[in-house]
């Protein structure tokens, strides 16, 4: 060991503190020189002698006494080092994220890209199922800092969903507040399109069965007057109002994409017949070039010349006037869609003459008289007719066969999907008829809409009607059938069942039976008849995609 060596490491104490000038070890070993003299004189593998051992054992003793010390201060300067560390790595933590918060990327970001991730996140608001309006995302955007509220206050855009909602505890003075809350809105979105969607209470009272707390209907008169006002700049419109309210929509709606107008129905479950439409006035134009949803319920619409419904496609009705479809369907030529639901309301119709249509699909449900709904149409493009009717619908006449006849043999429509769900209105002779009529149909579902309590035997009888779908070379109903789904008031024999699938079978391929829906009223699978079962699962080893499915609803509940 040189000298140099000796100096750096023993002769100088370490100072542990530079405040105090606390060292270690405190005084000098004596036993350090001789021990250094001694290594320094003899090589590694040198035998101390007898005489030499017990000088040398003492040295050796004070050496490892001073070693132990070292060691006794470097763990305790261990430990201080490592609480150093977690405490430094926790706080390291803070810092990065306060540091984040505070100079934040998105905070330096070009006010167009800023804008565009403000868009992103005020449209997907409408996703996330909030009853509030998308502008309370855009009134949290405003206060985070000036320059987003600058950013927010200085984009029309962004105030342009407008939502409002009255309960039937709300009184005058919240209307008011609405009413001035939505004025500020409609002054935001400058000449920005709008999104509109008003709501009053279900019921006239807080609660079905709080009769205390009416709601007046003039509460919130103003508000709506309001929105009608700027209809002109609505994009949307999703309107709900109360059963006796009257209102006139703007005759002018260039930008409208999408209107629904829903009428509260108070009592409409328990009493249907308390159903009915206000007043709506005399006709009038309507111009709407952009229209191309509408739905409304319990809502009367009286056009006249001029009217622009040129892209109106889809169109839902419930509960209206037959002379509102009518006119609809007069002045919306590229009209596609139409679905219905809820009976006629019992006016006696204005307008005269049969109304022409390019509708693709008509789907009317809950009809009190299919008659009387297919008197005045002609639809010589439907490729898809699903017809129901209502639980109280007028009786078997001989001019409701003749007019649904009348109304096929008119408009030769190239009709490939076919729903009936009748109970009393159409004759199951006139079935039969109607039915040969159809030669382009490949889907057909036949429904018996009766109740389980019902006394009227049933539409039609199974054997029968599978008899008459059973075709031979000379005689074919239906001839491109290709999906048959019946409701059986009764089970079939199975052997009619079987005739009539493998009559099917015979046909050319693209004309031959391909699946079969088979639903048993009243009954489970364990009372199915054995026969019946046999002849299903033979069915589907002939290659038919066969379903059958026994409840004891009645057919009635399958809409």
């Amino acid at each position: 060991m040189s000298t140099v060596a000796k100096e750096a490491t023993l002769d100088t104490p370490v100072e542990l503190c530079d405040k105090c000038h606390e060292c270690f070890p405190v005084k000098s070993n004596p036993y350090i020189p001789i021990v250094e003299s001694y290594l320094s004189q003899h090589p590694a593998n040198h035998i101390s002698l007898d005489h030499e051992i017990p000088s040398l054992g003492e040295a050796l003793q004070e050496c490892l006494a001073e070693v132990k010390g070292y060691d006794q201060e470097l763990k305790r300067m261990l430990e201080a080092t490592r609480r150093m560390t977690k405490r430094r790595e926790y706080l390291w933590g803070m810092a990065k994220r306060l540091r984040g918060m505070i100079t934040s990327s998105i905070r330096r970001l070009p006010p167009e890209i800023l804008l565009h991730v403000f868009h992103l996140t005020w449209q997907q608001g409408g996703q996330w199922g909030c009853e509030q309006s998308k502008t309370r995302i855009t009134l949290t955007l405003g206060q985070v800092c000036s320059h987003w509220r600058t950013l927010v206050h200085s984009t029309p855009q962004l105030w342009s969903d407008i939502k409002v909602e009255f309960r039937a505890k709300d009184s005058a003075k919240f209307a008011r507040r609405v009413l001035r809350w939505n004025q500020f809105l409609l002054e935001k979105t400058r000449h920005n399109l709008l999104d509109i969607q008003f709501i009053v209470p279900e019921y006239p009272w807080e609660t079905p069965l709080d009769f205390d707390t009416e709601y007046n209907t003039q509460t919130h008169q103003p508000v709506i007057s309001e929105l009608l006002r700027y209809g002109t700049r609505w994009q949307t419109a999703d309107l709900t109002v109360m059963r006796d309210e009257v209102f006139t929509l703007p005759q002018d709606l260039p930008h409208l994409t999408t209107l629904t107008v829903l009428r509260r129905q108070v009592l409409e479950e328990s009493f249907p017949e308390q159903i009915w439409i206000a007043e709506s006035g005399p006709p009038s134009p309507l111009f709407a070039p952009r229209l191309s949803n509408l739905s409304l319920s319990a809502v009367e619409i009286r056009l006249a010349e001029p009217v622009n419904l040129d892209s109106l496609t889809c169109l839902m009705l419930d509960c209206y006037y037959m002379d509102t479809l009518l006119d609809i369907l007069r002045y919306a030529p590229n009209l596609m869609d139409v679905h219905i639901a809820g009976p006629v309301m019992p006016r006696t119709s204005t307008s005269s003459g049969v109304v022409t249509s390019r509708l693709r699909t008509l789907e009317a449900k809950h009809l009190s008289s299919i008659p009387g709904f297919f008197r005045r149409l002609t639809l010589p493009c439907l490729s898809s007719l699903y017809i129901s009717e209502t639980s109280n619908a007028s009786a078997i006449e001989e001019d409701n066969d003749f007019q649904l006849a009348s109304f096929l043999s008119r408009s030769k429509p190239p009709l490939s999907n076919l729903t009936l769900k009748v109970k009393k209105s159409l004759a199951y002779e006139g079935l039969i008829h109607v039915l040969g009529m159809l030669p382009n149909v490949t889907s057909f579902t036949l429904g018996d809409r009766r109740y389980q309590w019902d006394i009227e035997p049933p539409f039609f009888v199974a054997d029968d009607l599978l008899r008459h779908l059973t075709t031979t070379e000379s005689d074919a109903i239906l001839p491109n059938l290709t999906s048959l789904h019946i409701h059986f008031p009764n089970p079939p024999t199975s052997d009619r069942l079987r005739d009539m699938v493998h009559s099917r079978l015979q046909r050319p391929v693209d004309q031959r039976l391909k699946s079969l829906r088979l639903v048993f009223c009243y009954c489970s699978s364990s009372t199915l008849g054995q026969d019946i079962r046999e002849c299903t699962e033979e069915l589907r080893n002939a290659g038919v995609v066969v379903e059958v499915v026994c409840t004891h609803l009645p057919i009635a509940y399958f809409e």
